[in-house]
């Protein structure tokens, strides 16, 4: 989900160019899982193969836990708590029969992310910074009061895409929670990506 668009802005800001290793592509792919995560369920639920593709998920998910977690950082603990949540989430779907479970994990990694982003902001340094120190170890304060309050933004994104997930749970259309969570929620996280990048350049010359 939103891990995968994080992880490659993380590595357009190191301007990372080479070759993937297999263990990298390896762990792309999960991520790509991930981020597919509400199509492949609302595809099982509407074609009425999410009996099998359940248990598919569980294993992808363990084997993400134990091998292919990234090597280290922040990101690290994130992607853990999202693969051990989803891994639950698909249990319970299993043990009470009921693919509303599967439903709630982008509401649960947007409440990761928001407590992954609403943490930096109290204690540490916040996130936006710490990736706009990726490319630019010495920041301005203008541009240290700017990536502070843009993770203050991305808190308030968090918050409001979470209220809206859960609401088209409660409606019970997967076409809208299809719509929302593997399109719409997508796309607004892209152009506030690209929107932040653009505006923090300017600010950080």
């Amino acid at each position: 989900m939103l891990l995968m668009q994080f992880s490659a802005y993380s590595k357009a800001e190191r301007g990372l160019v080479s070759m993937p290793s297999t263990g990298k592509l390896s762990k792309s792919l999960f991520s790509l899982v991930a981020l597919l995560w509400p199509l492949l369920i609302w595809f099982g639920v509407i074609k009425h193969t999410i009996h099998w593709l359940t248990p598919v998920l569980i294993g992808l998910m363990v084997i993400r836990l134990i091998a292919f977690l990234p090597d280290g950082g922040p990101l690290r603990e994130v992607v853990k708590a999202g693969s051990v949540l989803a891994i639950l989430l698909c249990s319970m779907s299993v043990l009470f029969q009921r693919h509303e479970w599967l439903l709630w994990y982008p509401v649960a990694m947007t409440s990761v992310m928001l407590i992954f982003f609403g943490h930096s902001l109290v204690r540490g340094t916040p996130v936006i910074e710490q990736l706009a120190r990726i490319s630019r170890p010495e920041l301005p304060s203008s541009a240290i009061r700017y990536t502070r309050s843009v993770t203050k933004v991305w808190c308030a994104f968090f918050v409001i895409n979470g209220l809206i997930s859960v609401a088209t749970i409660y409606i019970g259309n997967m076409a809208w929670w299809g719509l929302w969570n593997g399109l719409i929620s997508y796309l607004l996280m892209g152009l506030l990506l690209v929107g932040e990048w653009l505006i923090r350049r300017r600010i950080a010359r």
